[in-house]
């Protein structure tokens, strides 16, 4: 499940033409984070996260 929400985040990053930098900002997370996340590699995620 992870992967598949990676993918969608990373997906709609790119649509939206945005760097995963742009994107930690925005969110107030931190690019590690975002990348993890696009790779699958955090599970970690809450439901304030979202």
């Amino acid at each position: 499940m992870e992967q598949q929400l990676g993918k969608n985040i990373a997906n709609r990053r790119h649509e939206l033409n945005m760097t995963q930098q742009q994107l930690a900002k925005l969110s107030n997370l931190s690019i590690n984070f975002i990348s993890r996340l696009e790779r699958g590699g955090s599970n970690d995620v809450s439901s304030t996260t979202f």
